[in-house]
């Protein structure tokens, strides 16, 4: 009976050591992997991909708006140096040139937002199948290895 008792008390710790393993490595890895704004678009082009590349598009567009702008005031003012025409001119490329910076910020903070509400809600099967999530739980878990007791008491918060 005590035999029986010790397997099942050494059965819970076991069990219960590695949730908290499993917990602390998955919440340092979706920490670190948020981190890399390059895994953050990753996930938003698996999970929002059409939102992104509406964006983006939008984007693209205004770059290019921003670009015929910027040539027209160059060469307007290069022809006519005495006109005074080529303020306005600027001022439309300026104006141009403060959209593609609002539409950049605008992507950045989706990115950034979307990001963080959809990893959280993925099952941990999900993310583990994506390789930059997988190479961040590997380089979480070598930590782990170093360090186990730190780790924990860093990650099971």
């Amino acid at each position: 009976m005590k035999k029986l008792l010790a397997i099942v008390v050494l059965g819970l710790l076991l069990v219960g050591c590695s949730s908290k393993k499993e917990t602390a490595l998955e919440k340092c890895t979706d920490h670190n992997y948020l981190a890399n704004k390059g895994f953050q678009i990753e996930l938003i082009e698996e999970r929002a991909g059409f939102e992104y590349r509406v964006l983006k598009n939008q984007l693209k567009k205004l770059k290019k708006e921003e670009k015929e702008n910027w040539k027209i005031y160059n060469d307007y003012k290069a022809e006519n140096p005495e006109d005074e025409k080529y303020n306005k001119l600027r001022d439309i490329w300026w104006q141009s040139r403060r959209a593609v910076t609002g539409k950049s910020i605008e992507i950045s903070k989706f990115i950034k937002k979307t990001s963080k509400e959809e990893l959280p809600i993925l099952e941990f099967d999900i993310k583990i199948k994506m390789t930059n999530y997988y190479e961040t739980y590997r380089k979480c878990e070598m930590e782990y290895d170093q360090t186990p007791t730190a780790f924990l008491k860093r990650w099971n918060q």
